[in-house]
């Protein structure tokens, strides 16, 4: 394994500060994280799923089976949040329609936390909100599902707030995107809608913004590169365009939390801790079901304008006209009805929808199939993917995340014909945010102190944490690509935390520390090909690389060819060769 040239002081530095990474990881390792337990269905939902999706769906074998796939909870990190004082024992599946978009308003990031009190019914009342309803009569509401089928119905009346979600997690929006331009025309456009978008910024660096900004009539804007030490300077142009746009800015942890946790939370953990664009897509694949699940409304991504549709034609023109045609058509939920096919960049439909449930499910039973089989097979991995039409689909995200309406589709018989068009309201196009366009880098952006051995600040808890989610990402992966250790998937994000060697000797020395880790892991990935199509190769300092062993083949590893059992294969553009991991020494 290649190593780095540097000088012994700095390969010195960065071995004793890696050794104490691994001291600090050690330490926050959790002996018996508890174990998390998906909410069971009501028993005529649950007759339903299993009617589609088998017997062994919320059985007790069931599901330790699809716990065994997610690998080891080693730091606790899919423990739940607590909910903010603020929500109280707030119920959200309880929600009504009219007050979804003035408890979103209320609890934005850009206007201080409310009290408890100005999220009462009553206070929730006092504030307009648009709902679009339809009656329906009882033979309409089984949104086409056969009557023999024991689907669950619809209620007398759909109802659909008129809400508007985005997202954005992981890392800065940048200050010019279509994302924020559409989202900001559409909350001008329509003052009568609630337009969110949906971030993992902590209400305290929000705050720090607003409290920046209060002596001000009205805020200058920010610089487009604040000074070295600017804490703020990732998040003050959110929240500054956001607080002027009338767009509401709501932290995902303040509505999903222990007393009210994301269904597919653990899978949402998994995919964040990737910290790279391509976990942050997935995260939202998640995330964007479950909101329009939870408040009903339209998911919708920021690169589609939807402020506006082509004029004439039988299909809505506009918002309004999209959302009061989804509440009275059959269906009573549409995605995004494209010309070839149906895509997940649009969700509209009312909360609890059965078809969203559904959907979700499937969701989660994608993450008990390793990822030979979410790819298509060995033979379609090996293929080459840089330069050519389908490059994309050299990462999961497409086949484990963002493909899964079409199960949920097909399993109720819904087809596009069957759904409400979008073409008239909404204008399609794709930034593809997720997919580097050049060298693969990760934007992290630290908000403390240098991240240096003798200096204890908040960039050493954060490097802490970072690299304790590459950690459990890395022990997921040794499940889902049978014992690969996927180490050019994190390379990006070790290259852009401080001291990358001293992380890296952290990183390894933790997972050869590890018994049933070390024993499981037979191949390493660590040469790809770029996004350019230019050869890329992990480089490790000394301490890391001698706990490679490229000489170890086992009888069996992730892409072996029988014919050759000892020659690296590549898979999806990626170097895959037998290896193992040994022991640390003292």
């Amino acid at each position: 394994m290649p190593t780095d040239v540097v000088g012994s002081g700095g390969r010195q530095d960065s071995l004793r500060a890696g050794l104490a990474l691994f001291e600090r990881m050690w330490r926050a390792g959790v002996p018996d994280p508890p174990r998390w337990v998906h909410p069971m269905p009501e028993a005529g939902l649950l007759a339903w799923l299993r009617r589609l999706l088998g017997d062994r769906l919320h059985t007790e074998d069931g599901e330790r089976a699809l716990a065994g796939w997610l690998g080891a909870d080693l730091f606790g990190l899919r423990r739940l949040p607590p909910a903010p004082g603020f929500v109280g024992g707030m119920e959200f599946a309880r929600l009504r329609p009219e007050h979804v978009g003035p408890l979103l308003r209320r609890i934005s990031l850009t206007r201080p936390a409310p009290s408890p009190e100005e999220l009462t019914a009553t206070a929730l009342d006092a504030e307009h909100a648009t709902v679009f309803r339809a009656r329906r009569a009882p033979g309409d509401r089984g949104w086409g599902q056969p009557a023999g089928a024991g689907a669950p119905t619809l209620g007398e009346t759909v109802e659909i707030p008129f809400v508007v979600h985005g997202i954005w997690l992981g890392q800065p929006m940048p200050v010019v995107t279509a994302f924020r331009e559409h989202y900001a025309a559409a909350a001008r456009r329509f003052p009568e809608a609630t337009v969110v978008l949906w971030t993992d910024i902590p209400r305290a660096r929000a705050a720090a913004v607003l409290a920046e900004l209060e002596p001000r009539s009205r805020p200058a804007p920010p610089p487009a590169e604040g000074p070295a030490d600017d804490r703020l300077a990732d998040v003050r142009p959110l929240v500054t365009w956001a607080r002027d746009s009338g767009v509401a800015l709501v932290n995902v942890h303040e509505v999903f939390h222990a007393g009210h946790p994301l269904y597919l939370h653990p899978q949402y953990v998994l995919e964040m801790a990737k910290q790279r664009p391509r976990g942050y897509t997935s995260a939202t694949d998640h995330l964007r079901v479950e909101l329009v699940h939870t408040f009903g409304g339209l998911y919708i991504d920021g690169d589609i304008r939807f402020d506006a549709g082509p004029p004439g034609g039988a299909e809505p023109a506009s918002l309004p006209g999209l959302f009061a045609a989804v509440a009275a058509a059959p269906v009573a939920c549409t995605l995004n009805v494209l010309p070839a096919g149906v895509s997940n960049d649009l969700i509209l439909g009312p909360a609890r929808h059965p078809l969203l449930r559904l959907w979700m499910e499937c969701a989660r039973l994608n993450y008990s199939q390793p990822q030979r089989e979410i790819a298509g097979g060995l033979e379609v991995m090996a293929r080459p993917y840089v330069g050519h039409s389908h490059q994309g689909l050299r990462h999961l995200a497409p086949h484990r995340t963002g493909r899964v309406h079409h199960a949920a589709l097909e399993l109720t018989g819904v087809t596009r014909d069957d759904l409400v068009p979008t073409a008239g309201a909404v204008v399609p196009a794709n930034e593809v945010t997720w997919v580097p366009k050049g060298r693969d880098r990760a934007d992290i952006r630290l908000t403390g102190d240098s991240f240096l051995p003798r200096m204890p600040g908040a960039d050493r808890d954060e490097v802490l944490e970072r690299t304790m989610g590459l950690a459990t990402f890395l022990i997921w992966q040794l499940v889902a690509r049978e014992g690969n250790l996927y180490l050019s998937a994190v390379e990006p994000v070790v290259a852009a935390l401080p001291d990358p060697d001293a992380v890296w000797t952290a990183l390894l020395r933790l997972l050869a520390a590890l018994e049933p880790v070390r024993a499981a892991v037979t191949s390493i990935t660590a040469q790809r090909l770029g996004e350019g199509g230019a050869p890329e190769h992990l480089w490790l300092p000394p301490q890391a690389a001698a706990l490679i062993d490229d000489t170890s083949v086992a009888v069996s590893w992730f892409g072996r060819d029988p014919a050759e059992p000892d020659r690296p294969v590549w898979l999806l553009d990626e170097v895959v060769a037998p290896a193992a991991l040994r022991r640390p020494g003292a």
